[in-house]
């Protein structure tokens, strides 16, 4: 069961009406497929009529020569792609709608980014923005350098005796002084190591959460 026929704001779109939702009865939304772009569009079934929406056979009726010829051309280059069009919207139905129609995507709710919602008053002023989180980055930026600040300064001494004791176990203020940026540097290196794997060990999943 196939429906072609000719809308005011995608030009020809194509029905399949094996698809449940599409099926006669429904209450869902209806799914179209905008034969231009081949994109998917969702219509409510209460503006699924004339003008919006007209019947093939009525469209072509009230158009003229040469028109009427470059739509019916125009429209078998269409119907050459039927196989392809349901399979764009089996691929759509599988991916993102539940076959309950009562969970189907309606106007009211977010619609997927490779899916168009046709609303006739206010289809230009629909906006779907991505939801940006980062508290969570935030929140593991702070635990790694809280755990950095607690293993620092023991990593600090640590490095200092091995390194001074590799120097003859001088612990003079010259030798010292002289050790100081080394230490330094390499404390840091070795404390952020530790810290960044004791953060990864305390947020690994358990075999049970996993």
């Amino acid at each position: 069961m196939e429906w072609w026929g000719h809308s005011t704001k995608h030009g020809w779109v194509f029905l399949d009406r094996t698809i449940k939702n599409n099926m006669p009865g429904g209450n869902g939304d209806l799914i179209f497929i905008c034969c231009n772009t081949s994109e998917i569009v969702l219509v409510n079934r209460s503006q699924w009529e004339a003008p919006m929406f007209v019947f093939e056979k009525r469209y072509m009726e009230n158009l003229e020569e040469p028109e009427l010829e470059v739509e019916k051309q125009l429209l078998s280059s269409y119907k050459v792609k039927t196989d392809h069009f349901k399979q764009l919207v089996n691929k759509h139905f599988e991916k993102n709608i539940c076959l309950d129609n009562k969970e189907i995507i309606s106007n009211n709710t977010d619609v997927p980014s490779n899916v168009a919602s046709y609303v006739s008053d206010s289809e230009d002023n629909i906006q779907v923005k991505p939801k940006k989180s980062t508290a969570s980055n935030d929140n593991n930026e702070s635990k790694v350098f809280g755990k950095w600040l607690l293993f620092f300064i023991p990593t600090f001494i640590v490095i200092l005796i091995i390194n001074q004791s590799a120097f003859g176990s001088c612990y003079s203020g010259y030798c010292i002084s002289a050790a100081l940026p080394r230490v330094l540097i390499i404390s840091i290196i070795v404390s952020f190591f530790v810290a960044m794997n004791s953060c990864l060990l305390y947020t690994s999943p358990s075999p049970r959460d996993s």
